[in-house]
């Protein structure tokens, strides 16, 4: 199982020649790109002598690392908002309560009190805690939770919903671009540095008889 295909590598590899013959001279993100190429390229070779089991620990150990960036990015109201609505039983969110009122139809309602701080404490390790997302090591996002029903105060560590976090920046798509994508690249080097550690750690501690 390879991480990345070696037309990546090669391209990872042709970087760091580059910038290490003096091209990346008072480049910064030339600087970055080095450093990224170097833990992403080592963190492949160990990767391919361990079991699938020891790469998942190894990604869990980063993943600390990740939530941390992608929580700071995430904005903060400074006052308390309401979020209600009425709708069709078959609404988008899909969360609430269904009432009947006799040959009216059904419909649903949902209020939540949310909070300062609620959308960023909806950051989680979706891994952990979704069977869709259980193959997916390391998954971080808003997480969604469906019928919390009526009257819900999202105010603490446990009651939390990140279903409006498209709603902040007006998409989905905005919300990828200014928060997720931006996670992902502050996060990266960091993140492939800590699995090299753990990686490194794992291989010492295993009989090298094996591998090498």
């Amino acid at each position: 199982m390879l991480y990345l295909s070696e037309k990546q590598i090669s391209h990872l590899r042709d970087l760091q020649k580059s910038n290490y013959k003096g091209k990346r001279s008072g480049n910064a993100s030339a600087l970055i790109v080095a450093g990224l190429a170097d833990s992403v390229i080592e963190m492949e070779k160990i990767m391919r002598v361990l079991t699938l089991e020891k790469r998942n620990e190894i990604i869990d150990s980063a993943t600390p690392i990740a939530l941390d960036v992608y929580r700071r990015l995430v904005p903060v109201s400074k006052k308390i908002h309401y979020f209600s609505s009425l709708g069709e039983e078959k609404n988008k969110l899909g969360i609430g309560r269904t009432y009947s009122f006799g040959r009216i139809k059904l419909v649903r309602t949902y209020a939540y009190k949310i909070t300062p701080g609620n959308l960023k404490r909806s950051i989680q390790v979706l891994s952990d805690i979704l069977k869709k997302y259980k193959w997916k090591v390391g998954a971080i996002g808003p997480h969604y939770i469906k019928d919390r029903g009526e009257g819900v105060s999202l105010d603490s560590d446990q009651r939390y919903n990140g279903f409006y976090a498209h709603m902040v920046f007006g998409s989905a798509k905005a919300w990828r671009k200014r928060i997720v994508l931006k996670a992902r690249d502050l996060a990266q080097i960091q993140v492939y540095k800590k699995m090299g550690d753990e990686a490194r750690s794992q291989i010492n501690s295993m009989s090298k008889t094996w591998w090498q």
